[in-house]
């Protein structure tokens, strides 16, 4: 018997046109259990923003516990951060010490979507600290913030 051989589907175009090519991921995203991994996780993002690539994406950090913090964690300039729960309930950052929990640098990007920032203490911004980044925050409880 002869056999058959399957053909292969063929893409045909107009004269002129090309294939798209596919989009490169603007985007790097981390799972964070602690206050070790949130700091490695904010070194990529600040990375990102030293490559000054144009139009990157955000930093996305989900946290999939409670992060206790006995330092402020910094969004540095250049840096573009999403931060967010991974689950539908708020997921707590907390101060074990007395400081402030967040500090965004001048020309950094902060989202906060679903936590709980609680216990901050400082001189100025309890809580939060903005030093001239942009700073969004949807769906956040704060409690206990102290300046």
């Amino acid at each position: 018997g002869a056999s058959k051989r399957a053909s292969s589907p063929t893409l045909s175009l107009a004269p002129g046109l090309v294939p798209a090519a596919e989009e490169e991921e603007d985007e790097d995203v981390h799972w964070v259990g602690d206050a070790h991994e949130l700091r490695q996780a904010l070194a990529s993002a600040q990375q990102t923003g030293r490559n000054g690539r144009a139009g990157a994406g955000f930093t996305e950090i989900y946290l999939s516990h409670a992060v206790e913090l006995a330092r402020p964690i910094t969004i540095h300039r250049g840096s573009r951060v999403r931060l967010s729960s991974d689950q539908p309930s708020h997921r707590m950052l907390a101060a074990v010490d007395k400081t402030g929990l967040i500090e965004l640098e001048e020309g950094s990007v902060l989202e906060l979507h679903g936590l709980l920032l609680f216990g901050g203490v400082a001189d100025r911004g309890g809580a939060i600290r903005n030093r001239g980044g942009s700073l969004s925050v949807s769906n956040c409880t704060m409690a206990n913030n102290t300046a």
